[in-house]
């Protein structure tokens, strides 16, 4: 009866141990859920430093190309920013809708 009754309380602990260690290995912290969780995080990380890669290459280009062609830098600084040389004339059209009479 006593040895019935501690391999009955030795099952319930082992049961439980097990349980336990289940429930942390899925669930807890560094479990296969938080795992899951950071592999996707990680991918869209993965995805971000190659859109900044490419981003920087683009602007790596321009400056490239706006040092050796010195033309380009005023193009770029009359269309984008507005600016004009002392001596220009600046001529600016309203738009205006046209309706129908």
């Amino acid at each position: 009866m006593k040895n019935t009754r501690f391999s009955y309380v030795w099952g319930f602990v082992v049961i439980g141990i097990v349980s336990f260690l289940l429930y942390q290995s899925l669930f807890g912290k560094r479990g296969l859920c938080d795992i899951y969780k950071l592999n996707k995080y990680y991918g869209q990380l993965v995805n971000r430093v190659v859109c900044l890669h490419e981003e920087n290459k683009k602007l790596q280009n321009e400056i490239e190309r706006l040092q050796r062609l010195p033309f380009q830098t005023e193009k770029t600084a009359r269309e984008e920013l507005g600016l004009v040389r002392p001596g220009d004339v600046v001529y600016k059209f309203k738009q205006t809708s046209r309706g129908r009479d």
